[in-house]
């Protein structure tokens, strides 16, 4: 099973299971992935598997996504 693991925050080394084909990351409480952080949007971005292969877009976030340090456009494979 695919796993989202937080680098850095309050919880860092904190792991989210990719349970379904798309999940919701932002700080709003109804997301599949709640980051308690000012940086992070209420929706910010979703994680979606698709084919085997799992993939994150920004959802109109304030401060962007960054994947491995670069700001994503559009979707993005992730490793």
């Amino acid at each position: 099973m695919a796993q989202l693991q937080i680098l850095k925050g309050d919880a860092p080394g904190k792991q989210h299971a990719l349970t379904a084909d798309r999940m919701v990351i932002g700080r709003q409480s109804d997301c599949d992935i709640v980051l308690d952080s000012n940086s992070v949007s209420r929706r910010h971005a979703e994680v979606v598997a698709d084919g085997g292969a799992f993939f994150v877009e920004d959802l109109g976030s304030r401060n962007g996504t960054y994947v491995n340090g670069r700001k994503i456009e559009g979707r993005t494979r992730l490793a």
